[in-house]
């Protein structure tokens, strides 16, 4: 078994999607409320992986942090949501 083949079935294992997302894509792995993107939720990308969401600023930027603990700001999202705040955590609502 190859060395992705292994990275793939422990994926699975774990009850992570598995196929490669597509560069400049988001996957939304598990949302902890349906439709409500918030703070610890988990997306994929491809760059770097399943990752949580560390903080949301706009409905066009949030922190994502990888399992290494290191903190990305994606940009440019243009997500069709309305920003909610609430303390001490902020959400984007689909509407």
């Amino acid at each position: 078994m190859s060395t992705s083949s292994a990275a793939q079935t422990t994926d699975m294992a774990a009850g992570l999607h598995t196929s490669r997302v597509p560069p400049g894509m988001l996957r939304l792995v598990h949302l902890k409320e349906p439709g409500k993107l918030q703070y610890g939720d988990l997306l994929e990308t491809q760059r770097h992986g399943t990752c949580s969401v560390a903080a949301i600023h706009s409905t066009d930027t949030i922190d994502i942090k990888d399992a290494k603990g290191t903190t990305f700001r994606l940009s440019g999202l243009g997500l069709k949501a309305t920003m909610v705040r609430s303390e001490p955590t902020s959400a984007v609502s689909s509407h």
